[in-house]
């Protein structure tokens, strides 16, 4: 008999609780609008998080693909230079227009 009124206890005990908190949200709104307007607000702050670093990660790529791109172009005018130097060096190319010859 005393476990019964223990339990019986309890569950009024429970139901004074929900009651109190049935009331405090009544006032307060707090579990209306406050609880929804927490869920959305933290969606939007992760959404936005995720979105901000898809860019930044997005703008690394193309930063160090520019770059990659960048040195290949280099490398390549450097071996371009070397071949030219090989074939007749700079110092002694004749840079004047040739006079073209006329023939009587």
């Amino acid at each position: 008999m005393v476990l019964n009124e223990k339990l019986l206890y309890d569950k009024f005990e429970n139901f004074r609780f929900y009651r109190k908190l049935k009331r405090f949200d009544k006032r307060s709104g707090f579990f209306t609008l406050g609880v929804p307007s927490l869920i959305v607000m933290m969606g939007i702050i992760v959404t936005g998080t995720f979105l901000v670093d898809k860019q930044l990660e997005v703008k690394y790529f193309r930063e160090q693909s520019l770059s990659k791109r960048e040195l290949t172009l280099k490398e390549e005018h450097e071996e371009m230079l070397k071949m030219l130097n090989k074939v007749v060096p700079s110092d002694k190319l004749d840079n004047s227009i040739p006079i073209p010859k006329i023939e009587d």
